[in-house]
């Protein structure tokens, strides 16, 4: 099963896909519009909440495996994340304004972090 934070963060930054598996996907949309778009948003809200539960180390390591799985170079993807936030857009709508604060702190840690950790590691040649 994917991770939940690649599922947010393919819903972030890749095309907007949610992110879940393509089962859950298809269950979804056999209802009426409305109800699998309530679905999705509580869905939604449920693993952005989980995320928001993560330890540092626990974002810097999920921040990790989606930069190995990425098809850029992970130091483009940082600086672009760094500069543009575009993990903002995983907020869920509704949801408690301390714990949207506390992600998007998280988040630029886990970020800060991980150059850190980048520049403390030699350079072969």
């Amino acid at each position: 099963m994917v991770d939940q934070t690649l599922q947010l963060c393919t819903f972030t930054v890749d095309r907007y896909t949610f992110g879940v598996e393509v089962q859950k996907v298809q269950e979804v949309l056999r209802f009426r519009p409305d109800a699998a778009g309530k679905a999705l948003e509580i869905a939604h809200r449920q693993v952005f909440y989980q995320l928001s539960a993560y330890s540092l180390e626990e974002l810097v390591a999920q921040l990790q495996t989606y930069l190995d799985c990425s098809h850029e170079s992970a130091a483009e993807v940082l600086r672009t994340w760094q500069k543009l936030e575009p993990y903002r857009v995983a907020i869920p709508l509704e949801v408690n304004p301390a714990v949207a604060r506390l992600f998007l702190s998280n988040i630029r840690l886990a970020l800060a972090i991980w150059r850190f950790r980048q520049e403390q590691v030699p350079k072969h040649p």
